[in-house]
């Protein structure tokens, strides 16, 4: 549970700084490379998997499908 809120609360920033910079945020973080944090965060929804019919792993499914792509 604390792996996904904290999970949850990164991706819930990084949505903002998507819809005010658009692709131009991955110059500003340590791993440039878009398909590897996709890669990264997404790879959290396996781990995470047992809490799948809770709001907040949905809310974070959605929120990696938007920055991501799914």
């Amino acid at each position: 549970m604390i792996t996904l809120a904290d999970k949850l609360s990164n991706m819930r920033i990084t949505k903002r700084t998507f819809n005010e910079k658009g692709t131009d945020m991955w110059r500003g973080v340590h791993q440039t490379d878009h398909n590897l944090q996709g890669w990264y965060y997404k790879s959290i929804l396996g781990c995470v998997s047992e809490l799948k019919d809770t709001a907040a792993y949905k809310e974070y499914s959605e929120l990696c499908d938007y920055v991501f792509g799914e």
